[in-house]
């Protein structure tokens, strides 16, 4: 069920990370084709393009992570023995899902003050731009349980040939 969940946000994030790449991608190319053809510069195509990496960053960090495709260094990690390494997994897990809830929280603030403040040329509320993090630390969230789950599972059953990830997330 929790797979079922997590898939369904899976693609409905790349959805959203894919229109905010097209929208900076249009906004970027009129913002150059009326400065250098009519001379003139679209004051809110900035603005709009910022807020859209904004998310579209923020989201694509939430699917890197449940595809498991985030850096990491293993040099060390990988010529350990299989159980201590899925242990050390779990561990990295736990540690991941701590950050995320801090952050949600840390950042709850930030939303609040931005909560009254507009954007200089669009008049957006900021707490849009500032909501983006909870929203994908709480993405991440999700996922990590998943991830823990399936980690869990390839520690105590190690003979599935599982190696504590969820398969990959076909898009």
């Amino acid at each position: 069920m929790l797979k079922k969940i997590n898939d369904c946000i899976f693609r409905v994030i790349g959805v959203f990370a894919a229109a905010c790449l097209f929208a900076i991608v249009v906004l970027v190319s009129a913002q150059v084709f009326s400065r250098y053809v009519f001379g003139f510069s679209i004051k809110w195509t900035s603005e709009l393009t910022v807020y859209a990496l904004t998310w579209m960053v923020f989201m694509g960090c939430s699917m890197g992570y449940r595809k498991g495709a985030i850096i990491g260094l293993t040099m060390v990690v990988d010529r350990l023995p299989k159980k201590v390494n899925n242990i050390l997994a779990i561990i990295v897990t736990l540690v991941l899902k701590f950050f995320f809830v801090v952050t949600f929280i840390s950042n709850l603030t930030t939303v609040q003050n931005a909560a009254g403040r507009l954007s200089s040329i669009m008049h957006i509320n900021l707490a849009f731009v500032a909501v983006a993090w909870n929203v994908a630390s709480a993405i991440m969230f999700l996922f990590s349980i998943e991830r823990l789950i399936d980690q869990v599972k390839a520690l105590i059953y190690p003979d599935n040939g599982g190696n504590g990830l969820s398969e990959e997330v076909s898009a």
